[in-house]
């Protein structure tokens, strides 16, 4: 640079250009932030040069545009001009002021900043190689595109995520990914699946969103909706997709989304920009530390049920019935949306003298009698080809013994339930002694609300079994 004057602050090597400004005009070093005046200001002296501030800031800060220059009275102290001059300030005894010490404490420090600095690359957000951004606090890693889309907090705004966002820079399409940590334990498919819906419908208006099936994401199997709506922001009409999968205790979702026009021509896009993320593998040693179960014994006979997800309360059995019934719980289903009315079930066991061998059919038809009298309900349609809907129980899902599924209604609207039932024969003691009894699982629900109950009332059901 021509006739350059360097940045009066001793650590900064920033070279300015005078010709660039008129003399008198205040600068400010964009790189360590010091503030001083060019050349003489009119009707005043030039002023010394400015008392040094601390070194300069790393680059990873920006600077400091908040220090003010010194002004002429500063500069023209005693205590100034020493430092101008180089002479070293004394001690009130007179003794030389202790450098050493506060450089080995100016160090101390400076290590200390730097190893915390790469302490929080590290666990959140720190650089791998090839460019990709580290986030091993949530065991991942995102290599962003080099061309193509941006990388943009609007997307993150618009559908309300925590981690990444990017514009498509020759269209409308945006792309944003959004990360939870379950801590003690792993998310459901109905945490994945509401991560996507409740999101989706807080965005769009008229949504239309579709589960597919067979779908993947990261080596991962992944639920992925299909969606199209209106933008609540602007009213246009938005096409796109998003995919939920779920690794060692963590929840992670992709929404690519774009105007109807554009979003067939970037599904490859869309595509392109979900598979770079990878999967880490920082959290190997983790495993769910929640109860897996909650055990319900009989009380007249020995028998077992499993309640996977802990929500199942015990109610008077002879609300049920009261000659057969001996258990009876419910649950409310856990939803994160508030809704006037939770979706609700009951599961009874009873135990019933055996006719015959056959302890399912036993059970079937003491029901068959009992909602006849009880609930006027005499339409039973076997659904047991249907294919099985909602989420098995946070504990998982375990094959037990064999149930059967039935629509029960009187052919009015809104009166169906979906009835699954089980049954065992077992020895129940009785009078000093044990004679065989037929134990059977009769749980039910809303027709209409089976999407939240249908895995969960089999899971229960199948659990039956005689205590040990």
């Amino acid at each position: 640079m021509t006739n350059s004057l360097k940045c009066p602050n001793p650590s900064c090597p920033f070279l300015f250009d005078p010709s660039q400004v008129p003399a008198g005009a205040v600068l400010t070093c964009p790189r360590c932030g010091m503030r001083f005046t060019l050349g003489p200001t009119a009707g005043m002296p030039p002023p010394k040069a400015p008392e040094p501030l601390l070194p300069a800031k790393p680059d990873y800060f920006e600077p400091d545009l908040s220090i003010p220059a010194p002004t002429p009275t500063e500069t023209e102290s005693p205590a100034y001009k020493k430092t101008r001059t180089g002479t070293r300030p004394k001690s009130k005894a007179g003794e030389s002021f202790p450098w050493l010490p506060l450089l080995g404490i100016i160090a101390v420090v400076a290590t200390a900043i730097g190893v915390g600095v790469l302490l929080f690359q590290s666990q959140s957000g720190g650089t791998g190689t090839g460019g990709e951004k580290i986030f091993r606090d949530v065991n991942i890693a995102y290599k962003a595109p080099e061309t193509d889309w941006d990388q943009d907090d609007e997307p993150k705004r618009v559908m309300n995520t925590n981690l990444l966002g990017f514009r498509h820079k020759d269209s409308d399409g945006s792309v944003a990914f959004q990360v939870t940590d379950f801590k003690t334990r792993s998310p459901q498919p109905v945490d994945l699946r509401d991560g996507i819906v409740d999101r989706l419908g807080r965005v769009f208006d008229d949504l239309d969103a579709h589960e597919e099936e067979k779908a993947t994401w990261a080596k991962q199997p992944a639920i992925k909706y299909t969606f199209r709506g209106t933008s609540k922001a602007d009213k246009s009409v938005m096409a796109g997709e998003a995919y939920a999968i779920s690794y060692k205790g963590i929840g992670y979702w992709f929404y690519g989304w774009a105007s109807e026009q554009q979003a067939a021509k970037l599904v490859k896009d869309f595509e392109a920009m979900r598979e770079r993320l990878r999967i880490l593998e920082f959290r190997e040693d983790w495993k769910e530390t929640t109860a897996a179960s909650q055990l319900f014994a009989g009380e007249e006979a020995d028998y077992r049920l499993d309640d996977g997800d802990r929500w199942w309360k015990k109610l008077d059995p002879k609300d049920e019935d009261p000659k057969a019934a001996d258990l009876l719980i419910a649950a409310d289903f856990k939803l994160k949306q508030k809704r006037d009315v939770k979706p609700s079930a009951r599961l009874a066991v009873l135990i019933l003298e055996p006719n015959g061998n056959d302890a399912i059919g036993t059970l079937k038809q003491h029901l068959l009698t009992h909602y006849d009298k009880v609930l006027d309900m005499t339409k039973w349609l076997d659904v047991n080809t249907m294919p099985l809907l909602g989420d098995p129980p946070a504990a998982g899902e375990q094959k037990g013994i064999e149930t059967m599924r039935f629509k029960v209604d009187r052919g009015e609207a809104n009166t169906a339930k979906l009835v699954v039932i089980s049954a065992i024969t077992m020895d129940v003691k009785e009078n000093g002694g044990a004679k065989p009894k037929v134990i059977g699982v009769h749980a039910y629900c809303a027709w209409d609300e089976r999407l939240f109950w249908d895995r969960r009332l089999v899971q229960m059901a199948s659990s039956l079994r005689p205590g040990k």
